[in-house]
């Protein structure tokens, strides 16, 4: 609103400030209470001490001149008072004498004596003089204006003498920037220097903290230690319990085939004998079929008898009526008839007839009675069969289930180890920049079948393919022999092994890429020992024996590669023979220094035969 009036309103151009602090705040920061002000540094008062006016302006001179800080004494100060306020802890900047005003700049970026004094003469004052010496001004103008002559005259001499003084105060300028150059490369160099030396005060600390956690991660590694130990303990009880349910497992299996062969042969008897049962029912059916057909034809024919005989008992009755009106030749003839169908000779064509029928029906005789004793034989058979099969099957299922209940305890160990397996082999695999796996080929009838399946990948357009003789080279057969040789030394329980003709087929590169592997892993912090040794070569052993715990390897050669890589904890052994061996050798049973060991027998000294054949290039 101020700010709009004095501006728009009545075109007043002034500068505005406000203060928000009255008075009494700035007196309650003043550097110093004035009785340590007099005594420390000789100066009487404050400049507020010695004005009177409305508070506000008080307060603006306060917050604009800092009139509250500026002290004041009529007396000249002595030079040691000048000096201790021109000092670095001085809380006084700025003080007024009788005659003079002093002001101390202060750079607290160069340094505790990078600083300035700025003197004045004080003036007269012009604006708020004393009235009472215009009456004695007239007498005094002709002095003045003598000593205005003088002045003028001095004050040519002053710009004479500060052209001069110009030329020097550039001379001394470009000095001052010179120095101020070479203060602030000082001025770098010695943070730097103070930078270095809080670090080299921080390493002691830094040292105990670091032994501390040395200290911890000694402890951790002891505990880590023991609970390994403990782990590789409960492991190989783990393995004896395997083993031991592998033994119950094969135990088992040979009950079950045991077992399974008395199953089969009843089985195959069941078959047998359920097809005779079959048999021997069809023909039971066509016999009991035929006996029915001949006993009906018997009952017709035993009707047919009883007729025929009621007629000829009729007819014998009506020939013995008419016999008696029979001739001689009538008579004859009817003897002679009769002959022919008296009942002896009539029961004989009877029982005939019946014997026909009896071998081809067999009801009531001794055929038939073996046909159904052989039938019933056969029947309590196969009943037999069939409980005997009703036992077998009951064994069976149990067998199988106890079958399922071990394969249940094995079979995922077996699946986690060959997952561990199968990790580190494709591990070393991507190492040098191919693909392989191990797994396990479950054939689901037959445990013998089962078999340790790896695949591997040579090249990047190929897919996985089952090592064998017929996919994969030689060479790519013994680097995936060898690495899966390496992915086994997790589970291997001796100090090393021993692999044949390991380098046998492989080209320079893949002997390179599995060297360096080899080094790599014997000379790391792998736990187990395994080492890998081609029995086949010959001369020249390069034995890679770790001294920070590593695998063991023992690799015999009779070539060894240039360029090949090698590690600290490794030791090349040469073993020089043939034809051509130099006739003064060193005697046996000298101490080993490089080895540490005594040798078991004559030694060549090849540094001398290295100094040697350099000597001869």
């Amino acid at each position: 609103m101020l700010g709009h009036e004095l501006y728009a309103v009545r075109g007043i151009s002034v500068s505005i400030r406000a203060v928000h602090h009255p008075a009494s705040a700035f007196m309650e920061r003043i550097p110093l209470p004035q009785n340590q002000l007099r005594q420390a540094y000789g100066l009487q008062h404050y400049i507020t001490d010695l004005i009177e006016g409305p508070d506000a302006v008080i307060s603006m001179l306060c917050d604009n001149r800092n009139i509250h800080q500026q002290a004041y004494t009529p007396e000249k100060l002595s030079v040691g008072q000048v000096n201790a306020l021109k000092q670095a802890d001085s809380p006084i900047a700025s003080w007024i004498t009788a005659n003079e005003t002093y002001q101390i700049t202060r750079r607290k970026e160069y340094g505790d004596k990078a600083s300035s004094t700025r003197m004045a003469r004080l003036r007269d004052a012009k604006l708020f003089a004393d009235s009472s010496t215009t009456t004695v001004q007239q007498p005094e103008d002709e002095d003045l204006n003598r000593r205005i002559t003088t002045a003028e005259r001095e004050i040519e001499d002053l710009r004479t003498r500060h052209t001069e003084l110009g030329t020097r105060h550039s001379t001394l300028k470009s000095n001052r920037d010179e120095i101020e150059s070479n203060m602030h490369d000082i001025q770098q160099r010695k943070s730097a220097a103070q930078r270095q030396q809080a670090a080299w005060q921080a390493l002691p600390e830094k040292q105990r903290d670091a032994e501390t956690k040395i200290a911890d991660a000694q402890r951790r590694l002891r505990a880590s230690a023991d609970k390994q130990f403990r782990i590789m303990t409960e492991g190989d009880e783990a393995v004896l319990r395997k083993g031991q349910l592998a033994l119950d497992y094969a135990n088992q299996i040979s009950s079950l085939r045991d077992l399974h062969r008395p199953a089969l042969e009843a089985s195959i008897v069941s078959i047998e004998a359920r097809s005779d049962f079959e048999s021997i029912q069809e023909r039971n059916a066509e016999d009991r079929e035929r006996l029915v057909q001949r006993e009906q034809e018997v009952r017709e024919l035993t009707e047919e008898k009883n007729r025929q005989r009621a007629r000829g008992d009729a007819l014998g009755s009506e020939c013995a009526r008419v016999s008696q009106v029979w001739s001689e030749e009538t008579a004859e003839l009817y003897q002679s008839e009769t002959k022919e169908w008296e009942p002896d000779r009539l029961e004989t064509e009877i029982q005939s007839v019946q014997a026909r029928l009896e071998m081809a029906a067999g009801d009531g005789t001794a055929g038939g009675q073996r046909v159904i004793a052989e039938f019933e034989r056969r029947a309590r058979e196969i009943t037999e069969g069939y409980d005997r099969k009703a036992v077998v099957d009951e064994a069976l299922k149990d067998l199988e289930e106890r079958i399922a209940e071990v394969r249940g305890r094995w079979e995922p160990e077996l699946d986690e180890v060959i997952a561990r397996i199968s990790e580190a082999f494709a591990d070393n695999f991507a190492r040098i920049h191919c693909a392989g796996e191990v797994g396990i080929y479950k054939d689901p009838d037959d445990f013998e079948r089962w078999a340790v399946q790896i695949k591997v990948k040579f090249r990047e357009h190929e897919q996985l393919s089952i090592l064998d003789s017929h996919r994969q080279s030689g060479g790519e057969r013994a680097v995936s022999t060898i690495f899966y040789l390496m992915a086994l030394q997790s589970l291997a329980r001796s100090p090393f092994r021993v692999v044949d003709e390991i380098n046998q087929g492989m080209d320079p590169r893949n002997e390179r890429l599995v060297h360096s592997r080899i080094v790599k892993i014997a000379c790391g912090q792998s736990p187990h020992n395994i080492s890998a040794n081609d029995g086949e070569l010959l001369s020249a052993a390069a034995a890679a024996a770790s001294g920070r715990g590593g695998s063991q390897y023992f690799l015999i050669t009779p070539k060894l590669l240039p360029g090949l890589r090698y590690e600290e904890g490794m030791r090349v052994h040469c073993i020089a023979s043939g034809e051509f061996m130099p006739k003064e050798l060193g005697s046996a049973g000298n101490d080993d220094q490089e080895g540490g060991g005594v040798t078991d027998g004559p030694t060549l000294d090849f540094a001398a035969l290295a100094r040697r054949a350099l000597a001869a290039r």
